[in-house]
C-alpha cells in the first residue's frame, strides 16, 4: 500500500465512523429520554406509595383500636354464651381486616424504599446518556473538521513525498516501521505484565475470599443452633399453654380470641 492509498483508506475510515457516530445520535437520543421518563415515573410511585403509607397507617390505627375495644366487650361476656361467641366472630373478622392493611401497608413502605435505589440508578443513567450524546457530538465534529484539513494537507503530503528522494523516502518508512515496532514491542510488554498482574492479584485475594467464606459458614453454623435452640423453647413453652390448661384465653397477650371450651 503506498501512501496515497493509506491516507485514502484513512479517510475512508474517518468518514465511515463519522456516519455510525451520526446514525447512533437518535439511538442515544432515544435511550436518554426513555431513561428520563423512566426516572419520573419512579419518583411518582414513591410519591403514591408514600401516600397510601400514611392512608394505611391511619386504617392501622383504627382497626387496632377497634380490636381493642371488641376485646374488652368479650371479657365482660359470659365464655361461650350467645353474646360471646358473636362477639369473638367479630374479633376474628376485624383480625383479618387489620392483617390484610398491614400487610399492604408494609407492601406500599418496601416499594417505597426500594424506589428511592432505582431513583439514583435512573438519575446516574440519565446523566450517563447525556455525556454519551455530548462526547458523540464532539467527536462527530472532530473528525469532520479533521476530514475538511486532510483533503488538502494529504495532497500536499503527497506532493512533498515526491519531493524527496527514495534515500530520504525509505528512511521515513524505515524510522515508521521502527516506531511501529516499537509501540507493538511495548504494548505486548503491557499485556504481559497486565496479565502476570492479573494473576498475582488473584493470589493475593485468595486468602481473604476464603475467610469470608468461613465467617459465612460460621455465623451460619451459630445462627442454626440458636435457631434449635428457641425452636426447642417455643416447642416448649408450647407445651406449657396449650397441653395443660383447658379453654386457656389468652386475650391479653394474643391477637386472636380465645378457642370455645
Amino acid at each position: 500500500m503506498n501512501l496515497r492509498q493509506a491516507m485514502q483508506l484513512q479517510q475512508a475510515v474517518t468518514q465511515e465512523l463519522t456516519d455510525i457516530a451520526q446514525a447512533r445520535i437518535s439511538t442515544i437520543e432515544e435511550t436518554r429520554d426513555a431513561v428520563q421518563a423512566n426516572l419520573t415515573l419512579t419518583m411518582d410511585a414513591i410519591k403514591e406509595d408514600t401516600r397510601l403509607l400514611e392512608e394505611l397507617d391511619a386504617k392501622m390505627v383504627q382497626a387496632n383500636g377497634e380490636l381493642n375495644t371488641l376485646n374488652e366487650e368479650l371479657a365482660s361476656y359470659v365464655p361461650n354464651s350467645s353474646d360471646w361467641q358473636n362477639c369473638r366472630s367479630q374479633i376474628l373478622d376485624k383480625t383479618r381486616v387489620r392483617d390484610d392493611i398491614e400487610a399492604d401497608r408494609n407492601a406500599a413502605l418496601l416499594r417505597a424504599q426500594e424506589g428511592q435505589r432505582f431513583v439514583e440508578f435512573n438519575r446516574g443513567q440519565v446523566q450517563g446518556q447525556i455525556q454519551a450524546l455530548a462526547q458523540t457530538k464532539n467527536w462527530i465534529a472532530l473528525l469532520q473538521m479533521g476530514m475538511q484539513q486532510r483533503d488538502v494537507l494529504y495532497d500536499s503530503q503527497l506532493e512533498l513525498g515526491r519531493s524527496s528522494s527514495e534515500l530520504e523516502a525509505m528512511a521515513s518508512h524505515d524510522q515508521l516501521a521502527v516506531e511501529t515496532d516499537e509501540r507493538m514491542v511495548m504494548d505486548a510488554a503491557m499485556m504481559t505484565e497486565a496479565m502476570r498482574k492479573a494473576t498475582l492479584d488473584r493470589l493475593a485475594r485468595m486468602p481473604g475470599d476464603v475467610q469470608r467464606l468461613r465467617q459465612i459458614t460460621e455465623a451460619d453454623v451459630k445462627n442454626q443452633v440458636e435457631f434449635e435452640k428457641k425452636f426447642d423453647d417455643m416447642i416448649e413453652k408450647f407445651k406449657q399453654n396449650f397441653d395443660a390448661v383447658k379453654g386457656y384465653d389468652d386475650r391479653g397477650a394474643h391477637r386472636d380470641a380465645p378457642p370455645a371450651a
